[in-house]
């Protein structure tokens, strides 16, 4: 008996492949096996290790997570299948299409076993409802509204993007209200989603029946709305870095596309916006400095969508970068964002970026110009969104008609004189030489001359012009003399 059920629990355990349940144990002498044929079918086993004869009755009871429970009692709805010492119960259970179960829920079952002796036994497991050719790994963040399964094999750094997800989706709910789950599933390249393939493409799945294997045809169609209505998007990656800057993109573009979706946001500043939580790296501000030397920069027209021409397309993202950045710098994040959203509410893009900022979009470019060359723009381009402050506006200077008081003249403050040092001798310098005064006579008040009239006379052929010597030049000559000499005596006496 004991030579008997170790080689029935030998076979048994060879028809484990795709099992969900740990390796199969006894309870009161049961054994049993769980095979599930995802998307559409569990195929269970139970191996009774008693004579058909001691076996009266046999109850299995499936649990779904949609339905009511369904028992089938045997031999009424299915045959035994009898061995000279023990009895094997199968049943295949073929899962609703409408609706469909949900991807990971868990499918529990039951057998019960009536012996002739009066003893019931009972078996119980349970089977997670899965694509059971992979192991997966699920990872949840931001209180489950991000969930990722990830199938071995699969080269994903699934911790690393569920935290970045994750710090992106708290960003969009605090400033847009965006609230969504997001559920991905993440195969390996080398498998197919959902079922296997034979040589001939055809979707198969595989199950073993006393030890051998069986093919029948999968349900690809079933297994894409599972994953559907399960709210899981089916992923196989090969650059997964791509992917996950796309997926934060379309989230950005999903929480603003209640505000941009009825309003005429030009495509320059929806991309800047964009950006500004998904930066894609890049020297943006270098790439327009080189362009607007060249005189080739888009105007506001030409920014309103993204180029068809593949080879303008990046310039054209690199200036609506900047242009957003110029905005974020010169009047702070808040109220860009803030525009973000009353664009919904306004009757264009123009009047509400009129109202917000107090200027009008058409000098918009001029100002940006002016703007790309400060240190203003360097600093701006390195701005992260995600770092603790906010940048401040510049101040922009006004004329103010507050008059400046004078700045204050410094005080001398005599130094005491505490050097024994002896302080050089200062040469005497003579006084400067005055001028002699006149006697009082000379300034009696005299009837002034009348001046001679200018006469010429002719010098071979030269016309000269006298002028009769007065007692004014005299005396202006004599003083002249007098100057001279006391300049010459001072001199004298330095030598």
């Amino acid at each position: 008996m004991k030579s008997l059920l170790a080689a029935l629990l030998w076979v048994f355990s060879a028809s484990f492949v795709q099992a969900q349940t740990a390796t199969p144990t006894l309870d009161n002498g049961l054994t049993g096996s769980a095979q599930l044929l995802f998307p559409e079918a569990l195929r269970l086993e139970l191996a009774i290790p008693l004579p058909s004869d001691q076996v009266v009755s046999t109850t299995l009871t499936i649990a779904a997570p949609t339905g009511t429970p369904l028992t089938i009692n045997f031999p009424t709805n299915q045959a035994y299948r009898f061995a000279e010492e023990y009895v094997i119960a199968t049943y295949e259970y073929r899962f609703p299409v409408l609706p469909p179960l949900q991807l990971f829920s868990e499918i529990r079952y039951r057998w019960q076993v009536q012996t002739s002796t009066g003893e019931t036994l009972n078996y119980t497991g349970e089977v997670t409802y899965e694509d059971t050719r992979l192991n997966w790994n699920i990872t949840r963040a931001a209180d489950d509204k991000l969930i990722f399964a990830v199938g071995d094999g699969a080269t994903f750094n699934v911790t690393s993007v569920a935290n970045d997800l994750a710090t992106l989706l708290v960003r969009l709910e605090a400033e847009t209200d965006f609230d969504t789950t997001l559920r991905f599933l993440v195969y390996p390249n080398d498998i197919t989603m959902g079922c296997a393939q034979n040589a001939d493409e055809q979707p198969i799945n595989r199950y073993l029946q006393d030890n051998s294997e069986v093919l029948v045809p999968c349900n690809a169609t079933l297994a894409e709305q599972v994953f559907s209505s399960s709210g899981y998007e089916v992923l196989q990656l090969t650059n997964p870095t791509q992917f996950v800057v796309a997926l934060k993109q379309s989230l950005v573009t999903s929480a603003y596309s209640r505000f941009w979706d009825t309003s005429d946001v030009p495509g320059w500043f929806t991309t800047g916006i964009t950006n500004l939580y998904v930066p894609t790296g890049g020297d943006n501000l270098g790439a327009v400095r080189q362009q607007l030397r060249t005189g080739q920069t888009f105007n506001l027209s030409q920014l309103q969508t993204v180029p068809i021409n593949t080879n303008e397309r990046g310039i054209w993202i690199a200036q609506s970068n900047t242009l957003t950045s110029y905005l974020l710098a010169t009047y702070g994040v808040p109220p860009v964002l803030q525009l973000a959203q009353d664009v919904a509410t306004s009757p264009s893009f123009a009047e509400a970026y009129g109202t917000a900022f107090g200027s009008n979009l058409n000098v918009l470019l001029l100002s940006w110009q002016n703007w790309l060359y400060t240190t203003d723009a360097d600093v701006a381009s390195s701005y992260s969104i995600y770092q603790p402050n906010t940048p401040t506006p510049t101040p922009t200077f006004t004329p103010s008609p507050t008059r400046i008081p004078p700045t204050a003249s410094d005080t001398p403050t005599p130094t005491e004189d505490n050097s024994p040092t002896p302080r050089p001798t200062r040469t005497r310098i003579p006084p400067t030489p005055t001028i002699t005064p006149l006697p009082a006579e000379s300034f009696v008040v005299r009837d002034t001359p009348v001046p001679t009239a200018i006469s010429s006379t002719q010098n071979n052929g030269g016309t000269f012009s006298t002028l009769p010597l007065t007692p004014i030049v005299i005396g202006v000559g004599v003083l002249l003399v007098i100057v001279l000499l006391v300049a010459f005596i001072v001199a004298g006496r330095r030598r």
